[in-house]
């Protein structure tokens, strides 16, 4: 479910630095986001661009914007 991975990637890089040893799921996280970017909603697409960025996720981030400039 491509809202639930936004959501997750957007709530560990909220709490990461309230709960750092749980950024351990951050790069499955990331996998399971980039190999999803076609299937998210605009509002997807922007918290995990956020998220992205929080996490210094810079590859991800790229995808990311390159799918909303296609918006």
């Amino acid at each position: 479910v491509p809202q639930a991975l936004s959501n997750s990637l957007w709530a560990a890089a909220t709490l990461k630095d309230a709960v750092p040893e749980r950024l351990d799921a951050v790069p499955d996280l990331v996998a399971q986001v980039s190999s999803r970017v076609d299937d998210l909603h605009p509002l997807g697409l922007r918290m995990s661009l956020w998220a992205a960025s929080q996490l210094g996720e810079a590859k991800l981030k790229e995808q990311l914007a390159a799918q909303v400039a296609q918006l």
